[in-house]
């Protein structure tokens, strides 16, 4: 098995799940909790799941499987406990982060909005490849997608549809060699979405690419928003871009260096720099005059150049 935590990105997902609780407490004694009269009652199904009886949330009545307290400890548990919670609840993104992240096949449960959440899904697949089969049809022909789910289980490639699967090929060549370009095949280097799933790992992969794709704009803009030091490997032409390079330093400030002389002291990749970027200064040719100008300063403010300046 090739474990996706070193190859796959993981999806940026606000929601920290809970961690299992310390006090939890396995009840031996027999005791059934969702016996009439406590069915309807959220703070037993909390004292039944702290001691880990999660066969019995099923038993509670829909208004506390529609709590999302217990639902989320039932669902932390064991995560297919997602088919006994509340459709309101299928639908909560939050929650079903939690249920795929301890049984990725719970994606099955979700709601269909959900189930097309390119990182709902990616989060199900790095915990089980299979959960691909759960995904939107969409997200089954997602590249990042179907490759995360590959490095998890090589099976799951039965579930790749749509352009994934007619670049499956290239996908587990990509995967057999680690995410790097250097000596595969000229097909897998002239494939924009296999180089681009490359470069989002490795910027050093762009230099392996077609020549045609290093000088093709819109797959180079596309390149330096998954990772601002492609821009060294793209074609002399495209570093002196002005669109480029300010796609590249906004994914990393430093992929300045790799600009072209002339755009490195434009005024708007100078203003750039005051802003968020100002650590990659040292790459600026010479100090000009409005390096220390403030940072927020409205652009009629910034070096002097009226607002009516084509190059703001």
């Amino acid at each position: 098995m090739i474990n996706p935590q070193r190859n796959v990105r993981r999806p940026a997902v606000s929601f920290k799940p809970i961690p299992v609780p310390d006090f939890l407490q396995p009840d031996t004694s027999g005791r059934t909790y969702a016996r009439r009269g406590n069915r309807r009652n959220s703070n037993v199904a909390i004292e039944a799941l702290q001691k880990g009886r999660t066969n019995e949330f099923r038993q509670f009545d829909g208004c506390v499987r529609a709590n999302i307290i217990p639902a989320c400890l039932a669902v932390m548990l064991d995560g297919q406990n997602l088919v006994h919670c509340s459709s309101r609840l299928k639908e909560d993104r939050n929650l079903v982060v939690v249920a795929v992240r301890q049984n990725g096949n719970a994606l099955k449960h979700a709601s269909d909005d959900v189930k097309n959440d390119s990182d709902v899904v990616m989060e199900a697949v790095m915990q089980n490849g299979d959960a691909l089969q759960y995904a939107s049809e969409e997200l089954r022909g997602d590249f990042e997608v179907v490759i995360a789910a590959i490095c998890q289980n090589l099976d799951a490639s039965q579930w790749a549809l749509g352009p994934a699967l007619a670049n499956l090929q290239d996908i587990i060549e990509l995967i057999n060699t680690n995410f790097n370009l250097n000596g595969s095949s000229e097909e897998l280097r002239n494939n924009k979405d296999m180089v681009l799933a490359a470069v989002r790992r490795g910027a050093n992969n762009l230099a392996y690419a077609s020549e045609e794709l290093r000088a093709d704009r819109e797959f180079v803009l596309e390149a330096v928003k998954q990772n601002g030091y492609a821009l060294e490997h793209s074609s002399e032409e495209l570093r002196g871009d002005r669109e480029v390079v300010l796609e590249a330093m906004m994914q990393d400030g430093r992929a300045l260096q790799y600009a072209s002389d002339g755009v490195k002291n434009e005024p708007m990749t100078v203003t750039r720099l005051n802003g968020t970027y100002g650590h990659a200064r040292e790459f600026l040719i010479g100090q000009p005059a409005y390096v220390g100008e403030p940072a927020y300063a409205l652009p009629s403010q910034v070096g002097g150049y009226p607002i009516a300046d084509p190059r703001f």
